[in-house]
């Protein structure tokens, strides 16, 4: 039973029991430290937390690892949606509207909207970084839409109402009862449960997105061995990935928002990952690191490396603070977009995608 405290207005929870991880899951040899004593800057967790990396694999885990993984997101943000209450809601509303409408124009989808937000969709599709935002809104996958595509953690069902409007046939996946209530309100067929608790039948998938989830399992290994056993013949897995070979990871190192310990239990390099996905069977047919993130990694790497304690408040900075902040971000970002052409790994998310076979029709 995990208990909880307050402090500075804020819930906490006590640390949960913890089980040893000592060596790497890939290669069976004992891990060196990478970080020592970290502690949850994000949603309350107590402790303190050792990350661990094999030499030889680079692959980075939490030793020891929570045993009790629900204690961990007693405080994690809410997947449902509100209804925009501000101008700043509306605006970021629209914004999403016309990032949608980039993701058609760049992956090759019918599109169907005014003038305006064609050109405002094209002129975002000019620079990587909102490209690449743009096209996450449907998970990268290129027209002509085929087949049944599995999103696990699908949260509120965003990517999956968008998937299934340009022709997807979306299922979600889903373990916030909240979340999957949200998605449902919006007539999308979402079950409620982890991967393996779940009972498909005989439906296979021509696509199965990790969005950000590959992280947070202990054994990523069998893990997307079920997620292939799920796949349909020349079906692909889309895994995306906090990348410890980015450049944010270099810059902030302890402080780097992508750790996000104690629920990120694994931390991957492209390498790393590459070898989790053989190790389950599978091939990999596409990799490539992403820049999309970059500002966001920034403003909470600098607020978490100066000590804040959750990246939800906006604190009392002046406004002549929040501003450099804001500016900085973007030169960051394209900083990050600068190192790419010299490092292919320089992105701060992995996107690798899988097949059985290694290839992919």
């Amino acid at each position: 039973m995990v208990k909880s405290a307050r402090l500075f207005g804020r819930r906490f929870l006590n640390a949960p029991a913890t089980i040893r991880q000592p060596h790497c899951l890939l290669c069976g040899q004992s891990g060196t430290a990478l970080y020592r004593q970290l502690q949850d800057q994000l949603y309350g967790v107590s402790g303190r937390w050792d990350l661990s990396q094999c030499r030889a694999c680079k692959l980075a885990w939490l030793d020891p690892q929570p045993a009790d993984f629900a204690a961990l997101y007693a405080h994690y943000y809410t997947h449902g949606e509100t209804a925009p209450r501000n101008w700043r809601a509306r605006r970021r509303l629209r914004s999403d509207q016309i990032s949608l409408v980039a993701a058609k124009l760049a992956l090759g989808y019918s599109v169907k909207a005014s003038l305006g937000e064609r050109f405002a969709a094209r002129l975002r599709n000019l620079f990587r970084p909102s490209r690449e935002m743009a096209a996450m809104r449907l998970a990268g996958l290129p027209a002509p839409a085929r087949g049944a595509v599995l999103d696990v953690g699908c949260g509120s069902g965003t990517l999956m109402a968008a998937l299934q409007e340009v022709g997807w046939e979306a299922v979600g996946l889903e373990a916030d009862h909240k979340a999957v209530s949200a998605a449902r309100a919006k007539g999308l067929a979402v079950h409620h449960g982890l991967m393996g608790q779940v009972a498909f039948g005989d439906k296979r998938f021509a696509v199965i997105i990790l969005n950000h989830v590959i992280e947070h399992v202990a054994d990523p290994i069998a893990y997307l061995r079920e997620c292939g056993r799920l796949l349909a013949p020349g079906g692909r897995i889309v895994v995306l990935t906090p990348n410890l070979d980015g450049f944010a990871h270099r810059r902030f190192r302890a402080a780097w928002r992508g750790l996000e310990i104690p629920r990120h239990l694994m931390i991957f390099s492209p390498a790393s990952l590459r070898a989790t996905g053989e190790r389950a069977g599978l091939g990999m047919i596409e990799a490539a690191t992403l820049v999309r993130g970059a500002r966001f990694m920034y403003t909470q790497s600098v607020r978490m490396r100066a000590g804040h304690t959750s990246i939800e408040g906006g604190g009392a900075a002046p406004l002549t603070g929040k501003v450099l902040r804001l500016v900085m971000s973007y030169v960051f970002q394209g900083l990050e977009w600068l190192a790419l052409l010299g490092d292919p790994n320089a992105g701060d998310e992995i996107l690798m995608q899988f097949s059985i076979s290694g290839k992919s029709a």
